[in-house]
């Protein structure tokens, strides 16, 4: 079967999630909501809003992501409030997404659109992944899905630790609200989620100097490429299970109103702002997990194609899409994306040792 060419499809999915997410937010008012908020320093309740540096353009830039995360992350019981549970479930998606862009930056970062992480994490932070997603995964289909260079062995070894410093990023969103903290300290998590991805690189590159002056003692993991994915992939499932039972055992909590976008339940009123970021990441939850279901198939489509040796091809053929979507159907979209890039590390990994005994 002949896959449609990815730079079409995965712009058709940019662009409608764009539609989706920013073009729903001005038709129904609540982007004017936010700014306006931004602008007075003023929640829609009548609560303060914080400034962080002084200068007026950043604090206004960065009211704006606390507006909309504002009505996320504020209820008296936030297991049992669909917007945060979906909240939890996008963002630790997020974080394999996010492994992802430093795994293919450190593949090569003198050349190439995938250079970066920080740029496209904090693209998909502010602007949201139903677009940003979508473009990151069309430059990786069209420029690593088939062949990509290897990591340095230093690099390989830091990612572990930049996945669980991934994870705690993602924590610190949520933790001062599941602690009950104060709304100013809540405003606080959100700037440093938003601002962390951009301490990520140093800090991977701190670890692998660390792993390279104590090689001599160090051994390592055996893949750790995988070892990363499968730190992030595997809570990303658990927060995943947990969503989805929470929703199921809970009477009071919907499967539709986590998932399922409703444009029309977003209507004037005190519950514009919040009912606009519940339909705005409710449209990033599903072109994510589109987008990685669109990955899946065209890295399969290509080694099928190429069929480069015996062993790639029965590897690649025995992982369908059928396959990736009851992983991303059970478990979620990060844990699809974990366990697809662990796949396709495995299969590196055999054929570089294949050709070293060649």
């Amino acid at each position: 079967m002949t896959l449609v060419k990815p730079f079409y499809l995965f712009s058709a999915l940019a662009g409608l999630g764009f539609i989706a997410q920013w073009i729903l937010m001005i038709l129904n008012g609540s982007l004017f909501a936010m700014i306006l908020a931004s602008w007075t320093n003023t929640f829609p309740d009548g609560s303060a809003l914080k400034t962080w540096t002084g200068f007026w353009p950043i604090d206004f830039t960065l009211g704006i992501l606390v507006v909309f995360f504002g009505g996320l992350l504020d209820s008296t019981d936030l297991l049992n409030h669909e917007p945060f549970l979906l909240l939890a479930d996008l963002i630790l998606s997020l974080a394999v997404c996010g492994t992802m862009t430093l795994v293919e930056d450190r593949r090569d970062r003198k050349k190439g659109p995938l250079r970066f992480p920080a740029f496209w994490q904090l693209m998909w932070n502010f602007f949201g992944a139903a677009s940003i997603m979508p473009t990151f995964s069309r430059y990786y289909v069209m420029n690593r899905c088939v062949n990509s260079p290897g990591l340095s062995r230093d690099q390989a070894q830091a990612l572990p630790f930049t996945a669980l410093c991934m994870l705690a990023i993602s924590s610190a969103l949520f933790a001062p609200a599941l602690l009950g903290a104060e709304p100013f300290r809540i405003q606080d998590s959100v700037i440093v989620w938003f601002l962390a991805p951009v301490a990520v690189g140093p800090f991977q590159d701190l670890v692998s100097a660390l792993i390279s002056r104590s090689s001599s003692v160090y051994k390592g993991f055996g893949s750790p490429i995988s070892v990363a994915y499968s730190i992030v992939g595997t809570v990303s499932a658990v927060i995943h299970i947990f969503v989805l039972l929470r929703t199921f055992q809970n009477p009071e909590l919907s499967w539709s109103r986590v998932y399922w976008p409703c444009p029309s339940a977003v209507q004037p009123g005190p519950t514009l702002i919040h009912e606009s970021a519940l339909l705005f990441i409710q449209f990033g939850h599903m072109t994510v997990s589109a987008s990685i279901l669109a990955i899946g198939a065209y890295m399969i489509g290509s080694k099928k194609a190429l069929a480069s040796s015996s062993l790639a091809e029965r590897l690649w053929t025995n992982t369908p899409v059928l396959k990736l979507m009851a992983v991303e159907g059970i478990f979620g979209p990060g844990a699809a994306l974990a366990w697809l890039m662990s796949t396709r590390e495995r299969e590196r990994n055999v054929d570089d040792a294949l050709s070293k005994k060649a």
